[in-house]
């Protein structure tokens, strides 16, 4: 499990208006070891600001053009 979750960090989180960042880390719960949150880079975009994002925000996950879609517009994610 560790192996694929290694793979997926740095994909690109596209919103339904554009890139907003990177994936850099996964927050955990510690009984389930479900994914609570997915923690974002926004570079540029936020002024090199992370924010958490809920996994339930995710549409699909495109491996060969690593990029996760999510159902976010940016000023949604800005203003959260």
């Amino acid at each position: 499990m560790q192996h694929i979750v290694k793979s997926l960090t740095g994909h690109q989180i596209r919103a339904t208006d554009g890139d907003i960042g990177e994936v850099k880390e996964f927050y955990f719960d510690d009984e389930t070891w479900a994914v609570r949150y997915l923690i974002i880079e926004t570079g540029n975009w936020l002024t090199g600001r992370k924010i958490l994002l809920s996994p339930q925000a995710v549409l699909k996950i495109d491996p060969a053009i690593q990029v996760f879609s999510v159902n976010l517009s940016k000023e949604q994610i800005r203003k959260s």
